[in-house]
């Protein structure tokens, strides 16, 4: 199974292109193939040069070093921002872990065949752009992950979003709207999936009244957790965002949007980019 990473470099820019690798830092970890990845012999090796760091954070890097190694597989798809954060790199990891011995940072790289080296990030549909917003040096992309696989795989793709935003084609972007299904401490969201609509408790106010007919609506729950996440968070609180229900909005009324929600949607989850506003 391909999986989408986002790595961020705050080193390399142009570098990644011209020489086709991704790459991350902690350059006094040597060659991971060399030694031991369990959390605790990587922790050991960090804090022999960052004893001021936390255990926290050094346990965070351990993980990243480790994913890195162990995870991101020849065949999967990389997003390597531009260091100005508007434009993207997008490809396919080429082959193996190397440590670039000779070089004088970023020694833990792969090498990447890059599909796209320029791509706007303003291209992308609203929900792929908020699946790029973590900051984490390597995190897996969640969010619209088949999107991305479609860039790196055929550049007709890219073409189509790029000329969809510059408005070349009779398609338009509509809004996507992210909304709470919660009147007082009732859940509504299976009401609103089976009768088609949704509203706020006052019926429609506020942001509420800048939907419109063709936009895209999904329901969220936001919460905090501590244990339970898909990553290492040492028993941190991190902030997550469940959407529950997913659809297009086809006529507004007084007091609510009707919707058609797509039927064959699977709840799904994303985690520190989140809001608890009704109306996001």
């Amino acid at each position: 199974m391909t999986t989408v990473w986002l790595v961020r470099n705050d080193v390399f820019d142009a570098e990644l292109e011209e020489q086709s690798f991704i790459s991350i830092g902690w350059d006094d970890v040597p060659d991971l193939s060399s030694m031991s990845l369990d959390t605790e012999s990587l922790v050991d090796r960090l804090e022999q040069t960052r004893r001021d760091k936390s255990v926290n954070a050094l346990r965070a890097w351990a993980g990243t070093l480790r994913r890195f190694y162990q995870e991101v597989h020849e065949g999967d798809v990389v997003v390597a921002p531009h260091s100005d954060g508007t434009r993207l790199r997008i490809g396919h990891v080429s082959g193996p872990y190397f440590h670039a011995d000779g070089e004088p940072t970023h020694r833990h790289r792969l090498p990447v065949t890059w599909a796209l080296t320029d791509f706007p990030r303003s291209a992308l549909p609203p929900e792929a752009a908020l699946s790029l917003a973590s900051i984490s040096t390597l995190s897996r992309i969640h969010q619209q992950p088949e999107l991305f696989e479609s860039l790196a795989a055929n550049p007709e793709v890219a073409r189509t979003l790029m000329a969809q935003e510059h408005g070349d084609t009779k398609d338009t972007v509509q809004s996507v709207w992210l909304v709470n299904a919660n009147h007082g401490s009732i859940d509504l969201t299976k009401q609103f999936v089976v009768d088609g609509y949704w509203n706020l408790a006052d019926g429609l106010s506020g942001k509420a009244l800048q939907i419109r007919p063709g936009d895209r609506i999904a329901v969220k729950r936001q919460s905090i957790r501590t244990t339970d996440v898909p990553f290492e968070n040492y028993g941190q609180r991190v902030s997550s965002m469940l959407i529950k229900a997913r659809g297009t909005v086809t006529a507004i009324l007084d007091d609510r949007v009707l919707v058609e929600w797509d039927k064959d949607f699977t709840p799904r989850e994303w985690f520190f980019y989140t809001s608890g506003v009704s109306v996001w």
